[in-house]
């Protein structure tokens, strides 16, 4: 705010001395750029700063079970008809927290930028509605260019939305990246998603970024980079569909013989899980999935087999990553 109240005097003084904007710009064009960022930037941060009561938002009884929402200094960077986004800054404005609402889907995620993901989970609608009624009552008004604004861009806000709610172990290129970075799927976040490309991030379990993944979808051309190691795949995912074909080319359970698939006999040697127990969830040209479950139906264990490297994993779902090797075919 200081920045503006300056600017502002500034602009005053200049006015009340005849010197017009052309003048500065010609006797020294430097502070003139210099001057204009500087008002772009106190007009940012005014925007910005300007008062929020947050308590109202469907998210705040969310964003308040993992944080302490007195401590931190709140700006609502975004806020539009389809999510909005809050960033939680300390006393020095160094941001600490970031929180994301998907106003469509109610689904709300709160990221520590030190510690990675604290929250991902859709919230009761009934908050949601509470909300949406407040803003309906109180916002009654006719179109303004601002809301001209946002129907020009509701494609892309709902492209990122849609974004948001997929989870990346769907993603065709995912388990290459699994593969190469031996990072599970809670730990990557999508930080750019369009029709031209998909990169991810993938943070190790103290949340610090470790790995990115870039997958070019017009040629699926995988990239992935290790921050301290440099490149550690580029290479064309051949048999890399879209998830609505894979879908298509999923095998049902009854019309597989599971005892002869080739990784068949170490998943049952590792789970100690006969057949009977285990189903196939996704079978493509890529990847087949199993999902193995106890005596009581419960989900214990899942299979990942990638067909063109014969590596299998198999994840239990209490202990973790309980094998990864490539097998004989």
């Amino acid at each position: 705010m200081k920045t503006l109240i300056v600017t502002s005097m500034g602009a005053l003084m200049l006015a009340s001395t005849g010197i017009s904007g052309g003048d500065v710009v010609h006797a020294d064009s430097a502070n003139a750029t210099n001057l204009q960022k500087g008002t772009d930037f106190a007009t940012m941060h005014y925007q910005l700063s300007a008062s929020e009561d947050i308590s109202k938002f469907a998210e705040f009884e969310s964003i308040q079970a993992h944080i302490d929402t007195e401590k931190w200094t709140a700006n609502v960077m975004e806020d539009n008809p389809y999510k909005r986004v809050i960033l939680f800054s300390d006393e020095k404005g160094i941001p600490q927290y970031k929180s994301i609402y998907v106003k469509e889907t109610t689904r709300h995620k709160l990221i520590d930028f030190h510690k990675g993901l604290l929250v991902n989970k859709v919230l009761d609608e009934s908050a949601a509605n509470g909300e949406q009624n407040k803003d309906n009552d109180s916002n009654e008004h006719t179109d303004t260019d601002e809301d001209k604004d946002d129907t020009a861009n509701e494609d892309q806000d709902k492209e990122n939305n849609a974004t948001e709610d997929q989870d990346v172990d769907d993603f065709v290129e995912f388990d290459m990246v699994e593969e190469q970075t031996d990072i599970d799927d809670d730990q990557w976040q999508v930080v750019e998603d369009n029709d031209h490309k998909r990169v991810m991030i993938g943070s190790n379990e103290e949340g610090q970024n470790q790995f990115k993944s870039i997958f070019i979808k017009e040629t699926n051309r995988l990239k992935v980079i290790d921050f301290n190691g440099g490149l550690v795949y580029n290479g064309i995912l051949e048999d890399a569909e879209d998830s609505d074909s894979q879908e298509d080319q999923t095998v049902e359970e009854e019309s597989v013989e599971i005892d002869d698939f080739v990784e068949f006999d170490i998943v049952e040697e590792q789970t100690g899980v006969d057949e009977d127990n285990m189903k196939v969830v996704e079978n493509n040209p890529y990847k087949r999935v199993l999902l193995i479950t106890n005596e009581n139906g419960q989900q214990q264990f899942k299979s990942i087999f990638v067909k063109e490297t014969n590596r299998l994993k198999i994840i239990d779902f209490q202990n973790g990553l309980l094998f990864n090797e490539v097998i004989d075919g």
